[in-house]
């Protein structure tokens, strides 16, 4: 047990000088052990409850790495239809940091990283809808636990570290003439061959889909001369890709970097940079 004796300052003061007091007010402070320990535990447990929501430096990485994403800041219809690859709001955040943090630990920020950037190559191409859904996460949440599952036996492998092979239903396709009309034209463009023998369903045949639905929204030309266009785009845009012997996929057609930046600087700039 620990007392603490507590003596006013003026009557300390008259103590030293020798001076004479006719009585001590003096008060007393018991605090038991237990008492104390208690009051450790408590500030022990409020430090490690304050902890567990303050972010860190790599937490800050994860989550505007997500957040800055071209297919989060700027979503493809159907993401944005399903409710898919949304930004992680600051309510989420202060919610759920105990998982940010939890995945760091687990795996490594570097891993998660790595990992997120082939999540979102895969998504980019189209590789996450198959089968009539949505395979990708609402946010960076849903991301994280995912990641945390592959350290469970028989959850080692992601959807999007895998090369599916996935045998699909065949698409509903109201645009099919323009569909194989894409596939054509992007034979001849870039295969050197008249025709593309097309399959319902196989993921080339998705991403054909892909070009001809969004070029059945272009107005501002008919679509023979809007197929002509987007492949002069799609020619330009990936020049770097065909210099380097490398070929340009059908994935490249359908995907977000082509409909975000590639086709549309493209046509401002035959336009006269207007894009009117």
């Amino acid at each position: 047990m620990k007392a603490q004796l507590i003596i006013p300052q003026e009557v300390l003061e008259q103590l030293i000088k020798g001076t004479s007091v006719a009585s001590i007010l003096v008060e007393i402070s018991v605090q038991k052990p237990e008492d104390r320990e208690d009051a450790i535990r408590k500030s022990a447990k409020e430090k490690a409850r304050k902890d567990k929501y303050t972010l860190s430096k790599d937490d800050f990485i994860l989550i505007n790495k997500w957040n800055s994403n071209p297919l989060v800041c700027d979503k493809s219809e159907q993401d944005d239809i399903d409710g898919k690859n949304m930004p992680i709001t600051q309510k989420e955040i202060n919610r759920n940091s105990p998982i940010i943090k939890k995945a760091i630990r687990v795996l490594t920020v570097d891993i998660l990283t790595t990992q997120m950037d082939k999540y979102f190559a895969q998504c980019d191409r189209g590789e996450h809808i198959w089968n009539g859904r949505n395979h990708a996460f609402r946010t960076l949440l849903g991301f994280l636990h995912r990641m945390i599952d592959t350290k469970r036996p028989g959850k080692e492998k992601t959807w999007w570290m895998l090369q599916r092979s996935i045998e699909e239903t065949p698409i509903k396709d109201p645009n099919e003439v323009l569909t194989q009309g894409v596939a054509d034209a992007y034979a001849r463009a870039f295969l050197g061959k008249k025709r593309y023998i097309l399959v319902n369903p196989s993921r080339d045949y998705r991403h054909f889909a892909i070009v001809a639905k969004n070029l059945v929204k272009e107005k501002r030309f008919p679509e023979d001369k809007a197929l002509k266009i987007f492949i002069e785009a799609v020619r330009a845009g990936y020049n770097s890709l065909v210099s380097e012997g490398k070929p340009i996929m059908p994935g490249h057609l359908s995907s977000m970097t082509t409909w975000k930046i590639v086709f549309p600087q493209y046509i401002a700039q035959m336009l006269g940079g207007n894009g009117e």
